[in-house]
């Protein structure tokens, strides 16, 4: 999936909005998805969050996305 700056931006923002809500380093895949609703497409989170991964931004595991 190819994320355009913009978006990715975005997600981010919304991404660490939720965390900061949670008051929780981390949060379920089920949860982040909800939080993105109709915004952003799954390929367009997978894409995202492939993409933050690969910065050292997060981790996914076990369907958990984990603040670093």
């Amino acid at each position: 999936m190819n994320l355009s700056f913009s978006r990715l931006k975005t997600f981010r923002a919304k991404l660490f909005d939720l965390f900061k809500a949670e008051h929780a380093q981390s949060v379920s895949l089920d949860k982040v998805k909800g939080h993105m609703g109709s915004g952003f497409s799954e390929d367009e989170v997978f894409g995202a969050i492939d993409k933050m991964m690969e910065a050292n931004q997060i981790m996914l595991a076990d369907d958990v996305l984990f603040l670093i």
